[in-house]
């Protein structure tokens, strides 16, 4: 995993790296800059012509020495100087005066003296950094809004300028609109939210050597996920292991008309490592179910023909997975009240188990501690009450996941896993293809195989997430992300676990 950490941190990151070292804080930065362009140059060889704009800060300062190493290997680049104050910092006067005069530069203090952007082919974004900690304004505000309607590429040095890195702005004001954030050695919390999308692009992080032991001792609540992470925590099959050795897990799910979201469940526990798996239906239920996914044992509703009505025992599964296709009759509600007095061990709740509790609050207190669920952000917003913010809605997910300690997870884009120590990190795989029906049903029955196959419930969320987003970007590449359904996603799980396990067996 990644640590994503404060700009506050960052900055006793460089302070370290500087003292200890050691190196100087301009040598540094063109290390950082000398990172950003390896990206560039790979990114776009056939040197295109470039302005990059230039604050007065260390932002602005990277962009000069980016600048300069782009000329240096032939790359047509021109700096525009925002001059939104009287002093540069110190980096950016060393650079300044150092390169004034070796390509060109454009002394911006009002918008018309900003050069026609119709000239350029990409734009480099320096303008502002992470440090910046008030709503932008003025001569900053009326260029980041021409870059933006450039219709020009732009690439953000670090972060977006006008984004903050970790709070939401007071008010509106104009922010970078870039195709690529290249940042440098950690990620920054706004870069993983929903709302920021369009101000960070494709996020690429790149290593300027700061002192990784120092990184490692600060104190975060966010990460990012990642392959190696999850490979840390797989665990290996043995020769002698058989189908006892991976776990029975009971699915409780389906309902009239909504067998298909069972389907799925069970289909991709299945093909999730699962030994033996049991499924609860109603009895009109059965059919389809016993027909479609053969492998699966099947336990019929005592008495609900059309809903869950009643649980059976369930002492004997090492997991248990509830939601899909349930619906919310009353029938349904009160199953799920006998069930939760029944069954004290943990479980994954998704869907209508989750609208059934957050229509019945005294359920959210009856959960038991361990379990994992699965909530879409308007399941959980009625799970844990609205949010002005992704910020906001963060420090929900925080509370809901330390106060009954369970895990908690909002689908999405880098899917934010929420855990009983108020650790939260957010998943790297996945695409838009998946906002489809029943792929959350899919990541259901995934993590309920891993549950029962003996990983503790933080690792089933991780791995469980890390392979569904997988699958699903294995998926878009081959069918594509408009035409992409659930199906495809388990359809792909094989190929997605073979990747997982590569080099482990």
């Amino acid at each position: 995993m990644t640590k994503i950490l404060t700009a506050e941190q960052i900055r006793a990151c460089d302070q370290y790296t500087i003292e200890h070292e050691p190196i100087s804080s301009e040598d540094l930065m063109y290390r950082a800059s000398g990172q950003f362009c390896n990206w560039f140059r790979n990114h776009a060889p056939n040197r295109p012509k470039i302005l990059v704009l230039c604050g007065m800060g260390n932002n602005g300062g990277d962009g000069l020495v980016i600048a300069h190493l782009l000329h240096q290997k032939g790359y047509p680049v021109e700096v525009a100087i925002i001059r939104f104050t009287e002093k540069g910092s110190k980096d950016f006067n060393h650079y300044y005066y150092q390169y004034q005069g070796n390509f060109p530069f454009h002394e911006v203090q009002k918008k018309e003296e900003l050069p026609d952007l119709k000239k350029y082919q990409v734009l480099i974004d320096g303008i502002f950094g992470s440090g910046l900690n008030r709503p932008v304004e003025g001569l900053a505000a009326s260029i980041i809004d021409a870059a933006n309607h450039s219709g020009k590429e732009i690439i953000a040095i670090d972060i977006a300028s006008g984004l903050f890195s970790e709070h939401k702005a007071k008010g509106q004001h104009p922010i970078i609109q870039p195709k690529h954030t290249v940042s440098f050695q950690v990620g920054k919390l706004a870069f993983y939210l929903p709302e920021n999308h369009i101000h960070v692009g494709q996020l690429h992080i790149v290593d300027i050597g700061l002192d990784k032991a120092f990184i490692a001792e600060q104190e975060s609540d966010y990460a990012a996920g990642s392959l190696k992470k999850i490979r840390e925590i797989l665990i290996p099959r043995q020769k002698y292991d058989h189908k006892g050795s991976f776990g029975h897990a009971l699915l409780i799910a389906g309902s009239y008309g909504k067998a298909g979201a069972c389907i799925l469940a069970a289909k991709a526990a299945l093909r999730s490592g699962l030994g033996l798996l049991t499924v609860h239906c109603p009895q009109k239920c059965v059919e389809v179910i016993q027909t479609s996914v053969p492998e699966a044992m099947v336990l019929p509703d005592e008495m609900g023909t059309k809903f869950f009505t009643k649980p059976h025992q369930t002492d004997q599964y090492d997991a248990l997975g509830a939601g899909p296709g349930l619906s919310t009759e009353t029938a349904a509600k009160e199953a799920m009240n006998i069930l939760f007095a029944q069954h004290p061990s943990p479980m994954v709740l998704d869907a209508d188990a989750l609208n059934i509790i957050s229509q019945s609050p005294h359920l959210l207190a009856a959960i038991p501690s361990g379990s994992i669920l699965t909530p879409h952000p308007k399941e959980f917003e009625r799970l844990a009450g609205k949010s002005e913010n992704q910020f906001e809605r963060l420090q929900n997910l925080q509370a809901l996941a330390v106060e009954h300690q369970v895990v908690c997870l909002i689908k999405g884009a880098n899917t934010a896993i929420g855990f009983p120590d108020g650790k939260i990190i957010f998943n790297p795989t996945g695409n838009p293809g998946m906002a489809t029906a029943g792929s959350g049903d899919v990541l259901t029955g995934i993590i309920t195989a891993l549950f029962a196959q003996g990983y503790a419930s933080s690792e089933a969320a991780m791995i469980g997430v890390f392979v569904h987003g997988l699958a699903g970007d294995l998926a878009a590449k081959e069918f594509g992300q408009t035409s992409l359904i659930a199906s495809d996603i388990i359809e792909k799980l094989p190929q997605a676990f073979q990747r997982l396990y590569q080099d482990l067996w």
